[in-house]
């Protein structure tokens, strides 16, 4: 595809320059709201830009509306950046689209180890838009998190694992722990939780999940592996169990073994200066 197609398909896709938005900068917030009804996706993207620079908080609900519908890249973009700015006010109606919006959504286990050591963005494109909010979203996420719905439930997890990592907020970590004691027999949510507390170290945690390391599902044990090598001081007992993993028949358990151990030396080597 050449310079000015690829130029053509994804200005279809909502793209817009930024000199773009100076024609339409004496629109009243309410004009703006309706650019987003718009069968051009550009006009979209334009109107929520601009709302979003305009931190247009009476303008929250029609953005999550549109974010609903929307189908177009650079659109959707604009619009969760433009929730993202106006923050706090976007928390509520957001979190009511948890899970909502498209079927990218994890909802079995994975068959393969993902061996970064980074948190993994959450697939849920309302749960990445809240946790760049980050702290105002905190307390809302927690009350929430107190839903019987399993799969609502899932999403939240995700998205106080990353808020977690955002703002190393103890709360949330006091409420994954709960959350993971009442979902013991649930594997997606077990496994879930557990890669939720890789973000912050934590005896306490390391303590409750060290049993996970002989669950019967691969899944869970390579996850428990793999937090435990980010969360974990360097203690013989600790680094003794993950090392006998890494002659487990399981591949994906012994790689998750040996980057476990690996790391947890290293951070060791890195304390000390040695």
């Amino acid at each position: 595809m050449n310079k000015d197609n690829l130029h053509i398909a994804r200005q279809k896709r909502g793209q817009i320059e930024s000199s773009l938005l100076i024609a339409f900068a004496t629109l009243s917030d309410k004009e703006l709201a309706n650019l987003l009804l718009s069968k051009l996706s550009t006009e979209r993207t334009i109107g929520a830009t601009l709302l979003g620079q305009r931190k247009a908080k009476e303008f929250v609900v029609s953005l999550c509306a549109a974010l609903r519908l929307e189908k177009a890249l650079y659109s959707r973009i604009a619009i969760c950046e433009a929730l993202e700015s106006i923050g706090k006010e976007s928390v509520e109606p957001l979190s009511q689209l948890l899970g909502k919006i498209g079927n990218n959504q994890e909802t079995k286990l994975p068959e393969k180890y993902f061996e970064k050591k980074s948190y993994p963005l959450t697939r849920d494109i309302v749960a990445r838009t809240i946790i760049r909010i980050g702290e105002p979203a905190i307390d809302r996420l927690i009350e929430l998190s107190a839903t019987k719905d399993n799969y609502l439930l899932s999403q939240i997890i995700d998205t106080l694992g990353g808020l977690l990592h955002a703002t190393g907020d103890l709360r949330i970590l006091d409420r994954l722990t709960i959350i993971f004691d009442e979902n013991r027999q649930n594997e997606l949510l077990l496994w879930k939780t557990i890669r939720a507390f890789s973000t912050t170290e934590s005896k306490e945690t390391t303590n409750l999940i060290m049993p996970c390391l002989t669950h019967s599902q691969p899944a869970i044990r390579w996850e428990t592996i793999r937090t435990l090598g980010l969360i974990s001081n360097y203690e013989t007992k600790i680094i003794a169990k993950i090392e006998t993993l890494t002659t487990d028949s399981n591949e994906q358990i012994q790689q998750a073994s040996v980057d476990a151990t690996n790391r947890i030396k290293q951070r060791e080597k890195t304390k000390y200066g040695s």
